[in-house]
């Protein structure tokens, strides 16, 4: 117990032969102390921004597939509108030649319309006769 108690007095008188050198005054340890907690405000700082760095990178990537899935339903869209498109084109040219087919032609019009005056002469000729 004895030996035990003598280490510690060696060690105790050895550290204290060892940083016996090493002391300030009181303005630069106050000085020591405020650099001290500003670094770990620093530090506290620089985790918070850490996390809103990586919290901003989340949201990048969250609108980044929201962007996508709008590109990719905005060309859709496209494709969908020039399928529309070509359907409405297709659908114009059979409607025109079905008016084509109905409308009676210019020569049968003046075929026509000679015919009935023809009628109409012969149909006078005759009242004026009787």
């Amino acid at each position: 117990m004895k030996t035990l108690t003598l280490i510690l007095i060696f060690l105790l008188v050895m550290v204290n032969a060892v940083y016996a050198d090493v002391c300030f005054d009181d303005a630069i340890a106050g000085k020591i102390v405020v650099e001290i907690e500003q670094c770990r405000i620093q530090k506290d700082s620089i985790d918070i921004y850490k996390q809103t760095i990586a919290n901003l990178e989340e949201q990048q990537k969250a609108q980044d597939d929201v962007l996508t899935a709008y590109r990719d339903s905005f060309t859709k869209a496209k494709e969908n509108i020039a399928g529309y498109q070509k359907l409405l084109d297709e659908q114009k040219g059979l409607y025109e030649a079905e008016i084509k087919k109905a409308r009676p032609g210019l020569i049968e019009r003046i075929v026509t319309g000679a015919g009935f005056m023809g009628l109409g002469a012969v149909i006078a000729g005759l009242l004026i006769l009787l």
